[in-house]
């Protein structure tokens, strides 16, 4: 595994954590500051826009004004006629800034006409109406009766000339029957929204109702352009919301780019021009609005990052100083993890964590020395005690019959006796001898308990069974004697349970004394299973004044008994489920069983009891007798 060193770490997460808090500082920062200028911004174009909007609406409306109080002159008696007429018009077109052509209808019916003054030519001229009766300056004002601005267009005389008129209805006997035409110079138009200062490099424009550029930055554009011809860098959906907001005479500011004016990104805001039914438009570069902005952040960034760099060698240099004990007590551990015991763990200066881990691995290591010397001692008597317990194991073994003796097998009797002790050591028992007058004495019992104590009651019950068997004449006279052997040397309670039987080999008479113990079964010649069910007393060693009884049978020909311990009624296997009764009562009853020999019988019960349980560890010790008449 690849090795990280704390210091390197922690100084790796501050790094991050800082980084992390100046990075969301600054976005914050930036954010709340763009949103401020760009505020700024709209409220300085807005005062742009009014200054411009008041400006331009001031010389607009001194035009119209006039062009109102020319309407109501009666030019039908004029003095001087004609001429008359046409100095006043030559008078009123030298007194206004930026006319330049004025017209007027005079009469009214077929005989009506039109005298006109061009000032740029200093030309008075009269024409016929009907020239101009569909054009919209002559026509609109006289079906609406209302002041109308025309679309740009060039002049009547002077082709050239880029103009816009404002037509005013002329009233007679209240009903419009003429205007007065008033051509206003986009130039000057133009001139006068140039003159006025947007920021260091921002402009105005105007737009008439029908989009197209009265005044712009590129003079070639004025009345060849319209709005949406202009390079905006807006989706469909922008465009067509810009477009209608400019219709519906709405104010406002977008963000667009126009490489065709300047090479970066621009506010656009908007406001409508009443008296010519357009809109003024005012541009400011994003440049200057943002320019000190992204100045301000690209210095507040570099003052971060040096910030972050001396905040990460700072914590480095104090968590190295504070993690160098640790890095002293952290070599010593692994000296002392291979085996070097005498290693020094450096005694702590602080008493902090580090200070107190430092402790904790000393005091480990003098405990440890002496766990270690315990464990050898503990090592050597375990070794002792398992070495006895062998040697016990061994002569426990070695106590059991093994095969059957040879005067037995003369007699008519095959038998067999099985012990498979959980542990080395076991408190079941199984036992048989044959007295001098050719008596056949056995038993079979379980202690309670398992391992050294239970296979030293076994050995106590065993040799009081050798010992009084030889001078009792019935079973339960042997079942007083022993048990009251058990019960006087008996300091710990222990008791067994036992089966024991006497058998005559001359009359097969058998009496037995079951105290406690498994029922035994007895197999008959035509494969029939009998429960020895009778119980007379007891287990031995609890009670000194137990008094057990004792019941008679005639073993026939052919029949087998089979005694066993609790080891093969309550084996269990995975499942937790029982051999019990149920597995004991197949087992004997098949057939194959009462043709086995004693041996081959307890092999058999042995054999079904461990692959019915399938542990690999026996749980209680298992004990198996059988004898059977020939």
């Amino acid at each position: 595994m690849k090795t990280k060193k704390i210091a390197s770490r922690i100084s790796i997460y501050v790094l991050i954590i800082v980084a992390m808090v100046f990075v969301v500082f600054t976005s914050i920062n930036y954010t709340v500051s763009r949103r401020i200028l760009i505020d700024k911004t709209r409220i300085s174009g807005q005062l742009v826009q009014e200054r411009v909007h008041e400006s331009v609406e001031t010389r607009l409306i001194n035009i119209t004004s006039r062009s109102v109080e020319l309407s109501e002159i009666s030019l039908e008696n004029y003095p001087g006629g004609n001429e008359g007429v046409g100095e006043l018009l030559k008078t009123f077109v030298g007194g206004l800034d930026g006319v330049s052509v004025c017209v007027v209808t005079v009469g009214h019916g077929p005989e009506q006409y039109l005298i006109g003054y061009n000032k740029i030519y200093d030309t008075v001229f009269i024409a016929e109406t009907n020239r101009y009766s569909e054009k919209g300056w002559f026509k609109s004002p006289i079906e609406t009766g209302e002041i109308f601005w025309s679309e740009p267009h060039f002049g009547l005389i002077g082709k050239d000339l880029k103009m816009i008129t404002v037509s005013v209805p002329i009233f007679m006997n209240g009903k419009a029957s003429g205007i007065v035409g008033v051509r206003i110079s986009l130039d000057w138009l133009d001139q006068l929204v140039s003159s006025i200062k947007v920021f260091d490099s921002g402009f105005a424009f105007l737009i008439s109702k029908e989009h197209t550029l009265l005044t712009y930055l590129k003079k070639d554009y004025i009345m060849t352009r319209k709005l949406e011809d202009l390079t905006l860098s807006l989706d469909e959906d922008e465009l067509k919301t810009f477009l209608n907001d400019v219709d519906l005479g709405l104010s406002g500011t977008i963000l667009i780019n126009e490489p065709d004016v300047l090479d970066e990104s621009l506010f656009v805001m908007h406001h409508p021009m009443e008296l010519l039914g357009g809109t003024l438009l005012v541009v400011v570069p994003a440049s200057e609005v943002l320019g000190d902005l992204k100045t301000l952040t690209l210095e507040l960034f570099t003052v971060s990052l040096l910030a972050i760099l001396l905040i990460g060698a700072f914590v480095f240099i104090v968590v190295r100083k504070f993690l160098n004990p640790l890095k002293k007590l952290n070599t010593s551990v692994k000296l002392f993890g291979e085996g070097e015991f005498d290693v020094h763990f450096p005694e702590p200066n602080v008493l902090d964590e580090v200070g107190m881990l430092s402790q904790s691995f000393i005091r480990m290591k003098n405990n440890l020395i002496k766990n270690e010397l315990l464990l050898e001692e503990s090592t050597e008597e375990r070794q002792k005690i398992e070495t006895q317990i062998d040697f016990a194991a061994r002569i426990q073994n070695s106590i059991l019959p093994k095969e059957t003796p040879e005067f037995l097998k003369k007699s008519g009797i095959d038998i067999f006796g099985l012990l498979q002790p959980a542990k080395k050591v076991g408190g079941d028992l199984f036992d048989y001898f044959v007295s001098e007058d050719k008596q056949l004495y056995f038993i079979i019992g379980d202690v309670t308990g398992k391992g050294i104590p239970a296979s030293f009651f076994m050995g106590m019950t065993r040799t009081y069974f050798r010992v009084e068997g030889k001078y009792s004449k019935s079973v339960k006279e042997l079942m007083n004697k022993v048990n009251q052997d058990l019960c006087q040397t008996n300091t710990e309670s222990i008791f067994v349970t036992l089966f024991c039987g006497i058998l005559d080999l001359e009359t097969w008479q058998l009496e037995y004394c079951n105290a406690g113990h498994n029922l035994p079964r007895l197999i008959k010649k035509d494969g029939s299973v009998i429960k020895i069910h009778e119980q007379h007393g007891s287990p031995l060693g609890l009670m000194l004044k137990q008094n057990y009884n004792s019941s008679q049978m005639i073993l026939e020909p052919g029949d087998k008994f089979i005694g066993f311990t609790d080891g093969v009624t309550e084996a269990s296997n995975k499942d937790e489920v029982l051999f019990g009764k149920s597995g004991i009562r197949d087992l004997f009853e098949e057939s194959a069983i009462y043709e086995k020999s004693a041996k081959e019988t307890c092999l058999a019960v042995f054999s079904s009891v461990k692959k019915f349980s399938e542990r690999e560890q026996q749980e209680d010790d298992i004990t198996i007798l059988v004898f059977q008449r020939k």
